[in-house]
């Protein structure tokens, strides 16, 4: 995954975190000619287990 500058985890900026969540939100919801869309249950699902992060997680469980 490209990182900017490097950064890990907290070190990105809060809302470059919330920008890719909810990038990652649409591209799984809305699908894309390459990939089917899922639904909303299966997105949020998929979305907290792969977190990868606590404060990600909880930015994800707050939408």
């Amino acid at each position: 995954m490209n990182r900017p500058k490097g950064l890990q985890k907290e070190e990105i900026f809060l809302l470059s975190r919330i920008l890719r969540i909810v990038d990652t939100y649409d591209v799984m919801f809305y699908g894309r000619p390459y990939k089917p869309k899922l639904s909303q249950e299966e997105v949020f699902n998929k979305l907290e287990t792969g977190s990868g992060s606590k404060m990600i997680l909880i930015l994800v469980r707050d939408l």
